[in-house]
């Protein structure tokens, strides 16, 4: 009867001891989980800065504007702009476009010119220099028609720049900013890191044996 008894004792003691085990590995396993799924949601929440390249189309023809210096120009400073054509009928050239560059400020046009300077125009050299005189929203518009017939369609495409920098608070402000990226870009792992040192010091407190009382 005795022996009976303590067969019992010991086969609910192990069947607890495994019923432990299992919370604490559904327990390990919850927790592994929130925390992968937590990094990777601040990983794609986070994103590293890039360049905002803006495509714009007008019919089959249309254009990304790259702006030097870094998509952000700067007010009494040359800023450079490049242009991607891309044509869905493939009967884009540069040498047959009568192309045109322009800015306008507040509906009027302030600048104007070629958008193809050299005697040898191609889609490599689709470049215009211009400064902006003031802090404002400018419209950079290209505008392009056939010098022969049956080739591709007129276009106008146009684009809003806003230009906030100048060129006196431009060193200040590439100080504070190159630190608030260095901040945004490793936020994920830093936030990462956290949740993994937490993680892993909440295993090894799970994993110590608790003390019995005598």
């Amino acid at each position: 009867m005795q022996k009976s008894k303590f067969k019992r004792q010991k086969y609910n003691s192990k069947v607890k001891s495994e019923e432990c085990h299992r919370e604490r590995v559904s327990g390990s396993t919850f927790a592994f989980l929130l925390a992968f799924l937590t990094f990777n949601f601040l990983l794609l929440s986070f994103p590293n800065p890039v360049s905002a390249h803006v495509l714009k189309s007008d019919g089959s023809v249309g254009a990304v504007i790259h702006i030097d210096p870094e998509d952000d120009p700067i007010a009494g400073q040359e800023t450079g702009f490049y242009f991607e054509f891309k044509d869905k009928q493939n009967k884009f050239k540069a040498e047959n476009c009568d192309c045109t560059f322009s800015v306008m400020a507040g509906g009027e046009e302030i600048f104007t010119q070629p958008l193809f300077q050299d005697n040898s125009p191609s889609l490599s050299n689709a470049s215009v220099s211009y400064t902006f005189p003031r802090r404002d929203v400018y419209q950079v518009t290209v505008k392009g028609k056939p010098q022969t017939s049956n080739t591709f369609q007129p276009f106008t495409l146009t684009w809003d720049i806003r230009v906030e920098r100048t060129v006196e608070n431009t060193t200040s402000e590439n100080t504070s900013s190159g630190w608030n990226t260095w901040i945004i870009t490793h936020i994920p792992h830093i936030v990462g890191g956290i949740l993994a040192s937490s993680f892993f010091l909440w295993v090894v407190m799970r994993k110590r044996p608790k003390k019995t009382e005598k």
